[in-house]
This record gives structure tokens, sequence and C-alpha cells, in this order.
């Protein structure tokens, strides 16, 4: 199992992972021997299930060692969690909205804007899915074997949340190589295809990403069982391809790991370190720079520029890290540390938590762009002084057409009263 990957993170309606697919009283009393093992839903698209774990591992896992997390406390500490999580999605849908609105203005627009837009709309696309089990769950009763709720494990939150997770990686690979561009090569950056057409990255990458994790979604399908009471209920199994494949798809699964997940983000690493060295390069060159430009505000639009950055990255490595920390040591210690082990209940709490990260991670750039981005900050204000002059107008001409029509209607009842 150490070639697993378990960058990604699944939800439940509740918006956090859970180790037991299967509630007793919702499903039958032998699901639980059906799934392999039975907690594949709360697993990330390549760890569930695992054909090399037998049917009661985790019935045989508890008197190896001792747990750091009991069961109880998981089912706290998840359910505080879950409820932190529901205001957490909902601040990055009104935050990302913002985003869009502010950064499609014609004073914001630039290449590198074309790729925050498209990062807040990956975003947007990504809590609306997170939404839809919740929504679902409130209509219907919650039962794991449910057709819907199966195949939108496999086919949405282990394939297409996936890839919108790495689409988002590679998204901010992007960003970063075209402020490094900018500032670099400043004369010649607006040539290269990056800068020039941004369009044509952003348009690619969902694309190439989405083709290269095929796997996942080929990898398990829905299919009808019949209970020992010949109750009918739905289950996952390994699909026919992966089964004759096995190796391929796991050859896949490592490979897509380390060019969209760890390689992306120590990319990223990097290239805002050099960013920022050239930044304070250029900033030095500029202040010897006999120009027009005025130099005291041109520090300021750098050092901004600077501190942004270096808060953007560290707010995006720290909120990563509870996820990809909890990838390594599985991968590590597949034995020791993982959805199947006596540990179970710690590794779902984390990956549980890493969830919660990265939805605030999709909303920690409002809160940089707004503290640190002048702007971005200018443009959000006029946006919101504009919107408030547009409604006392509407509440004025509201105010004044009330009054024509009582004047209207209020004269001929005079005119009557005096005829009479």
């Amino acid at each position: 199992m150490s070639g697993q990957d378990i960058d990604s993170f699944d939800t439940f309606p509740n918006g956090v992972s859970s180790p037991n697919l299967c509630n007793g009283s919702q499903t039958p009393s032998n699901v639980s021997n059906l799934l392999i093992p039975n907690d594949t839903a709360s697993l990330p698209e390549s760890v569930s299930p695992n054909p090399d774990m037998s049917e009661n591992v985790l019935n045989t896992v508890d008197s190896v060692g001792e747990e750091l997390m009991s069961e109880e406390v998981y089912t706290s500490a998840n359910l505080v969690l879950g409820r932190v999580v529901y205001s957490l999605q909902a601040l990055a849908l009104v935050s990302n909205v913002i985003n869009v609105l502010v950064m499609t203005r014609r004073s914001m627009r630039s290449s590198a804007s074309r790729y925050l837009v498209s990062m807040s709309v990956v975003q947007l696309i990504y809590i609306v899915l997170l939404l839809v089990p919740t929504v679902h769950g409130l209509l219907t009763p919650r039962v794991m074997t449910d057709v819907f709720y199966l195949a939108y494990t496999i086919y949405v939150k282990n394939y297409v949340m996936s890839c919108l997770r790495r689409v988002l990686y590679v998204l901010h690979c992007l960003v970063s190589v075209e402020r490094l561009l900018a500032v670099l090569l400043p004369l010649k950056a607006k040539n290269y295809v990056i800068v020039m057409k941004p369009v044509i990255f952003i348009v690619v990458t969902p694309i190439v990403i989405f083709i290269a994790h095929i796997h996942v979604a080929l990898k398990l399908e829905v299919e009808e069982v019949v209970g020992e009471d010949n109750s009918t209920f739905h289950s996952y199994r390994y699909t026919d391809l992966y089964l004759r494949h096995p190796h391929l798809f796991s050859t896949l699964n490592v490979a897509s790991k380390v060019i969209f997940v760890y390689g992306t983000l120590l990319f990223l690493v990097v290239a805002n370190v050099v960013l920022i060295v050239a930044l304070r390069i250029h900033a030095a060159k500029r202040r010897q720079m006999d120009t027009n430009i005025n130099v005291s505000a041109a520090r300021r639009r750098e050092r901004q520029m600077t501190v942004t950055i270096l808060v953007s990255t560290l707010i995006f490595t720290v909120l990563c890290l509870p996820t990809v920390s909890n990838s390594v040591v599985y991968n590590l210690v597949p034995e020791s540390y993982g959805p199947f082990t006596t540990h179970r209940y710690l590794f779902q709490f984390v990956q549980s938590l890493g969830g919660a990260c990265y939805v605030l991670a999709f909303s920690s750039d409002f809160f940089t762009y707004v503290s640190l981005s002048s702007a971005y900050r200018n443009t959000l204000l006029r946006m919101v002084k504009r919107m408030t002059r547009r409604g006392a107008e509407d509440v004025t001409k509201t105010s004044v057409s009330g009054m024509s029509v009582t004047q209207v209607t209020s004269a001929p009842r005079g005119g009557d009263d005096e005829k009479y």
C-alpha cells in the first residue's frame, strides 16, 4: 500500500471524513463483509478499497498496538470540525464570488488576474460539489448504500474533485511563473505565451489533468448486492479493467502524485523564493535608475508585492501540511499508520482536518488581497460605493414615484369634494 495516493481528502455530507461507511441502522447487517474494507467511501481515490487487505482487517488490527485516538474522541472532534467546515464553505463561496467580481474589473485586468479568476472559479465549483451531498442528505435519508451516494463518491469526490484540487496546484504554479517573467524580463515577458495568452493554459490545464487521472474513475463501480435476508442494496466493486491491470493503476497513481502534488508544491515554493529574490534585486536596480517614475511609490509597490507573495506562499504551504504530511507518514509506514490500522481514527481525523484546511485556503486569498493589495482594496471599495449609491438612487426614485402617484390619485378626490 505504500504506493497509494492520499493527497486528496473525501468529505461526507457533513463536510468531514468518516471511517465508517456502514451505519448499522441504515444498511444490511452483512454489508461490511461485502465492502473491502467497510470504510471505502471515506478514502481518497486510490486508497479505497485495497485488494491486499482481508475483509476483517479492521476487526483484527484493534488488538495490535494502542490507539492514539479513540473512536469516542474522533467522533466528538469530527462533529466540531463538521460545524466549522460549514462556516468555511459559506465563507469560501462569498469570498470567491467577490474575487471574481473584483478581478474581472477593467482596472484589475491582466494576465495574472486571469489566472486568479480561473482559480476562484475552480474553487467555487469545488465548494458547490461539496454541498451537493449535504443537500441530497437533507432531501433524502442518508443511506450509505444509496446508488447516488456511492456513484457520487466514485466519480465526483474521488475523480472530479481530486482533479480540481490538482488543477489549483498547477494554476498556482502558472501564476507564479507569470509573475516571475514579469519581474525578471519586464520588456520581453509579453512575448511569452504564458503571459500573452493565459487562456490557453487555463483551458488546457484541466483537460490534461482530467485525462491523466481517468484511471481513478475506472477503478471502482457500483454493483447491486443481495443480502442474507434477500434484501437488495448497492456496494462497490473493482472494475474488470482494474483487476486485469492492477499494477498499471498503481503506477499511474504514483506518477500523478509525484507530478501533480509533490512536484507542483515544491515548484511553487522554489518559484516564489526566486521571485522574492528577483524583486529585491530589481528594487535595488530601480533605486539607481534616474527616471520620471516616483521612486518612493515604486518601492512601496515592490515591498507590497513581496510581502503579498511571502504571505500567500506561507498560508498555502501551511494549509497543505496536514494532508501532505498525512500522506507522507502513511506512505512511509503503511503497516502502522493508515485507514486500515490501529491508528485509523487519528489518520481519518488528520485527513478531515486537511479537508477543512483546503476549504479555508479557498478564502485565504481574499483576506490576503484585502490586507496587502491596495489596488484590490480600492477596486472593492469603489464597487461597494457604486452599489450603495445605486441602492440609494433606487430608494429615492421609488419614494418620488410613490409621491407622484399619491398626488395624482388625490387630486380628483379634492375636485369632487369641491364640486359637491
